[in-house]
């Protein structure tokens, strides 16, 4: 058994080759996602070095998926609100508190829209039913906190999702120390999607340590390492709170480590919480695979004209 783990851990630490495929998907509103495609196999997830509640670390397998490579933004939830037609889910939970005084989507005159200036940002003041909801109706879901870890420090083990140690380049985060904003990195709120080119995953994945805090699809279980089974594990069966990850603007550099993990009430809207879906199969809403970068263009055309 313990030569069955070296031989899994040398493999995992090994240099490896990191997927480069975008795909392109069109929501029910024409906008549109960018995702990246995180290929089938295992990964290491938790980690030695943090709390109780990210350990122990252990092996998991994921089915391929494809995971969002930006934040969903507020342009994006706006114009889904609009579609959707209402600020609540079936079973009349809030999707997104535009009351409070941070939210940066308002009712307009023709749905919902973004305060001037506030398009490309991530959408925050979001439940974990909005998230939810969101996903769904795009014909995608949230991802499991398993898709989600490995899509931010893929198969090698590092601490942060561009690697060892951090700095202002990389991510927007806050002072050290709990919940105080810093603009050093340029900027004291919430950062728009896809500004730090030099903190990406390996997988292309922006955001994933920063920004603002994600939802996910699972309960938060502190002892669920513990037991989680190796192949795309759901998460608990049942809990108080809901996962969330990637730590925030606010956030101390600790809180960005890539197996961090927090957890709030499925209800909780705040200025920090926001999320980004993934998808286990493409709806034919997808377009041809093609390189980082050769849509960028477009993409930020659709979804924030």
């Amino acid at each position: 058994m313990a030569l069955r783990w070296i031989s899994w851990f040398a493999a995992a630490l090994a240099p490896a080759v990191w997927a480069e495929e975008v795909v392109r998907v069109r929501t029910p509103a024409g906008t549109v996602h960018e995702m990246v495609r995180v290929p089938a196999g295992p990964f290491p997830m938790g980690t030695t070095e943090g709390r109780a509640d990210e350990r122990p670390v252990h092996a998991v397998y994921l089915a391929e998926y494809y995971i969002d490579r930006f934040e969903v933004s507020n342009a994006q939830y706006a114009r889904f609100l609009t579609a959707f037609g209402r600020n609540a889910d079936d079973a009349g939970h809030l999707l997104l508190d535009g009351l409070d005084a941070d939210a940066q989507i308002r009712p307009a005159a023709a749905g919902y829209a973004p305060l001037p200036g506030t398009a490309r940002h991530p959408v925050a003041e979001v439940s974990w039913y909005g998230a939810h909801a969101y996903c769904q109706w795009a014909g995608m879901q949230l991802p499991t906190e398993a898709m989600w870890e490995k899509a931010a420090r893929g198969t090698d083990g590092r601490t942060y999702p561009w690697g060892e140690g951090i700095d202002r380049a990389r991510a927007n985060y806050g002072k050290e120390g709990c919940c105080r904003g810093d603009d050093s990195d340029g900027f004291f709120d919430s950062a728009p999607v896809g500004s730090f080119w030099a903190g990406v995953s390996p997988y292309g994945v922006h955001d994933m340590g920063g920004n603002v805090w994600e939802w996910v699809v699972d309960w938060y279980g502190e002892d669920y390492y513990a037991r989680s089974p190796p192949r795309d594990p759901p998460g608990p069966q049942a809990g108080i709170s809901r996962v969330l990850r990637g730590g925030s603007m606010s956030s101390d550099p600790y809180r960005l480590r890539a197996t961090d993990r927090s957890g709030l009430p499925p209800t909780a809207t705040y200025l920090i919480v926001g999320f980004r879906c993934a998808a286990t199969a493409l709806a034919s809403t997808a377009v041809t695979t093609q390189r980082w970068g050769q849509i960028k263009r477009k993409v930020e055309e659709d979804n924030f004209r």
